[in-house]
């Protein structure tokens, strides 16, 4: 597991982004995940090895995190009611920067 990794609001000296963290950052990390950075987040590519994943998969479940995937940024005048009309959701019961 890395014990140590960035997370600020700014670009670092040499420009580089900021590294994202995925909402089951701590969730990982706490189960021993071994996190890189992929992407442009922290992400975990292993937990205790290979073999035992591959094998705990195959006898009870694998859960692979998303949460990175799929990022829609809209802005400008009357986006809200142009993307209700073509989503199944009501936008207007999201926060800023919440999905479902």
């Amino acid at each position: 597991m890395s014990d140590t990794y960035k997370i600020d609001d700014e670009d670092d000296e040499a420009g580089e982004p900021e590294v994202g963290v995925l909402p089951l950052d701590g969730w990982h990390r706490a189960r021993g995940g071994r996190m890189v950075e992929f992407a442009g987040y922290w992400m975990p590519v292993q937990y205790e090895g290979i073999i035992a994943e591959h094998l705990w998969t195959r006898e009870h479940a694998g859960l692979f995190d998303v949460s990175h995937m799929g990022q829609l940024f809209v802005s400008g005048e009357g986006v809200e009611a142009a993307l209700e009309a073509v989503l199944p959701i009501d936008l207007a019961t999201l926060e800023l920067g919440q999905q479902r």
